[in-house]
């Protein structure tokens, strides 16, 4: 019912470097492990394909998705922290996926944009929960997920650090229609870093002709994040008003923090 495969639970670096003998063995190991890692995923797209139903990867090597070379027809659930261009498009990959859930490694990869516009900007038509959690240094396109939303409409929950900017972007914004679009969201997360992107706040104080209506949504988390850090502070403004133009007619639930 459940297989799981473990290699080199811990990193090089978290040994100390005065213990040269762990740390050489970590070295082996690392290496050793990512040399078998795509054999390894090689035997279960051929001899488990059609059985498996979740999928969790947890891994620093983001190629590993182009040995996926025939489709998951049974996976409903895929857990990954792996960034790359498959040879299938994901929904092809996984037909009957039901959660999705993508997180970054830090510190790699620095600078590269990862979740191409090919790899994200599927159709998922059983798609009910997406959780996307991504470093601030990395490169990606609010435009691919707001895709993704506009093709999978019965997605309920939406988990992550990134549905701020997808949602009230400009230029996504002006395209969602609240009587095709989020008809089924019934949880939704907004992160705000303004201190790691100072430029959210130019969302935040625009004025929008319309709210955008979650008519169904029932539990609404909004953590914004403000920071100070030897910089002037973004509430310093005392003048400037906030918006977050959505309207909840059924909301149950309503963190702020």
């Amino acid at each position: 019912l459940k297989i799981q495969f473990a290699f080199c639970l811990q990193r090089a670096n978290d040994y100390n470097a005065r213990d040269c003998q762990s740390w050489r063995n970590a070295i082996m190991q690392y290496n050793i492990a990512h040399e078998w890692e795509p054999r390894l995923i090689e035997y279960i797209t051929v001899n488990c394909a059609k059985s498996l139903c979740e999928l969790k990867f947890l891994t620093s090597n983001y190629l590993t998705l182009d040995l996926f070379t025939r489709p998951f027809e049974k996976v409903e659930k895929f857990t990954s922290q792996l960034f790359s261009r498959p040879q299938r498009e994901l929904h092809e990959l996984f037909p009957k996926l039901r959660e999705l859930e993508f997180s970054n490694w830090p510190k790699i990869h620095d600078g590269e944009q990862l979740l191409h516009n090919e790899f994200m900007a599927n159709c998922f038509p059983h798609l009910e929960h997406l959780t996307i959690y991504l470093d601030c240094k990395y490169k990606y396109n609010t435009e691919d997920f707001a895709i993704a939303l506009r093709l999978s409409p019965r997605v309920k929950t939406l988990e992550g650090n990134v549905w701020f900017e997808v949602l009230f972007d400009e230029n996504n914004f002006k395209l969602w229609n609240s009587n095709e679009h989020f008809q089924n969201l019934e949880r939704l997360d907004l992160e705000v870093m303004l201190y790691k992107r100072p430029t959210l706040c130019e969302i935040l104080r625009k004025t929008f002709s319309e709210d955008l209506r979650l008519t169904n949504l029932k539990e609404l988390n909004v953590f914004v994040e403000q920071g100070f850090f030897g910089h002037r502070s973004i509430s310093d403004d005392l003048n400037t008003v906030w918006s977050f133009p959505i309207t909840c007619e059924k909301l149950e639930y309503l963190r702020i923090e």
